[in-house]
């Protein structure tokens, strides 16, 4: 805090929006709003200056999405690239499966997931959404593929303490119809695609972990 305006003046950090004071800007009014809060008078407090709605003033020169396709004998949410059928918990370990699916700028999805890790409970022998692609160990990947296709890629970051059990991967996306709302009630259509199960197995003791490569080693 105490060399954040000093960096400013050289320019080692990118502009604010006000200027190399907004740290000092910030840090009182957060003080004083705490302050507010601790004697119960948070009503006194000043609401200020509501911020102004930009909504329908911006512009998008970046032409939309025309057409979603995939290839031949392949439909949206039809896995390409499937999981493995175990996984151990560790840290490093991922889990990823590869989706056919459309662009994500048809639907930005803010209140749905792109990607959901699904558990199976065995008590209910239902499956369960344990994560989504807002949480820090999931990850969505887009690439466009050829003039209209899409790759669309899971991946699920595990952990040491990863929950063992029995998963699968949920890719949900929207794609563009051929012919727009001409023979549709919509040009988007909602697809899903699930990946194959897999398991969370614990992690070998480093011996066991010794043995089996040794193991290999020798089938090899």
């Amino acid at each position: 805090a105490r060399t954040y305006y000093p960096r400013t003046q050289k320019q080692w950090y990118q502009r604010t929006l006000f200027g190399p004071h907004t740290l000092a800007a910030h840090t009182m009014n957060f003080v004083n709003l705490a302050t507010a809060l601790a004697k119960g008078q948070s009503n006194s407090y000043p609401s200020g200056t509501p911020n102004p709605d930009y909504s329908g003033k911006t512009f998008n020169f970046k032409p939309g999405v025309l057409l979603d396709t995939v290839p031949f004998g392949k439909s949206f949410g039809e896995v390409e690239d499937d999981v493995e059928p175990e996984y151990v918990a560790m840290d490093g370990e991922s889990v990823s499966a590869g989706f056919w699916g459309a662009s994500p700028r048809n639907d930005m999805m803010l209140e749905r997931s792109f990607c959901d890790v699904e558990h199976y409970d065995e008590g209910t022998s239902k499956w369960v959404t344990v994560r989504n692609d807002g949480d820090i160990d999931t990850k969505f990947v887009w690439k466009r593929h050829k003039v209209s296709e899409s790759w669309c890629t899971c991946e699920w970051l595990l952990a040491d303490d990863t929950p063992l059990g029995k998963y699968r991967l949920r890719h949900n996306g929207n794609h563009k119809n051929v012919l727009g709302g001409l023979l549709y009630k919509t040009d988007l259509s909602f697809y899903t695609g699930v990946s194959g199960e897999f398991k969370i197995v614990p992690k070998k003791s480093l011996r066991e972990q010794t043995l089996r490569n040794i193991m290999l080693s020798r089938h090899y």
